[in-house]
């Protein structure tokens, strides 16, 4: 028997005159905050209060858990879908890059086929990035990870921290596209900004309040 448990058993059924003022008294309990005064009440913990309206009426019970799985998905929309968060870092600047390929996508193509017939310019610049920041390409995942669903990727899996640095590392990757850099000179760059962003970064706070938020969701749904 937990501390204070005795003397409130006494009260609330040989005295009747139990509440969850005494129940916090006697107890020490942190289950329930009860507020005195105008605008005051009984709170407690989502889990207690369910049991509690089970306790009441069944059907009110019923009712109570409908309208708390409404409000959980209220929340999911408000907050939004970790993995639309996620997209959303790496949609912007992906689009300068997309604009850069295109600037030269056709001299390429004119130049030097061959190492273009298999493979666009998007998915070999993709591919670069995608080392670059997580250690593997796309195909090279998908098939590490069958079973995740077809419609979600690596960057849906991934930390804030690695998709806001994709993010900047796609500025500057189409910013060295329009400066003509080859391949090899690119790489050798966006490897550098990665190293030097990565461990700055990693302590900002906001990008911890951005991850936390991404997770709260998780756990939501």
């Amino acid at each position: 028997m937990f501390k204070g448990y005795d003397k409130y058993l006494v009260d609330a059924f040989m005295k009747d005159t139990g509440s969850p003022s005494k129940w916090v008294d006697y107890t020490d309990s942190s289950a329930f905050v009860v507020k005195r005064g105008r605008y005051g009440g009984t709170y407690a913990h989502s889990t207690i209060a369910l049991q509690f309206a089970n306790y009441i009426n069944v059907n009110f019970y019923i009712h109570t858990l409908e309208e708390y799985q409404y409000l959980k998905q209220e929340r999911v929309l408000q907050l939004g879908d970790p993995g639309d968060i996620k997209r959303s870092l790496t949609a912007g600047n992906y689009s300068l890059l997309v604009s850069a390929i295109f600037n030269q996508m056709d001299e390429r193509l004119l130049s030097q086929p061959q190492p273009y017939k298999s493979r666009t310019p998007f998915q070999t610049e993709a591919d670069m990035l995608n080392e670059i920041v997580f250690k593997t390409t796309a195909k090279e995942w998908r098939l590490a990870n069958a079973n995740k669903p077809a419609n979600k990727n690596m960057r849906d899996y991934a930390d804030i921290l690695d998709l806001i640095i994709l993010n900047n590392l796609q500025f500057l990757d189409s910013m060295l596209l329009q400066w003509d850099c080859d391949k090899e000179e690119r790489k050798s760059i966006l490897k550098e900004a990665y190293s030097f962003q990565y461990p700055i970064l990693k302590q900002s706070k906001t990008i911890k309040r951005i991850q936390k938020l991404a997770n709260s969701v998780e756990k939501i749904k």
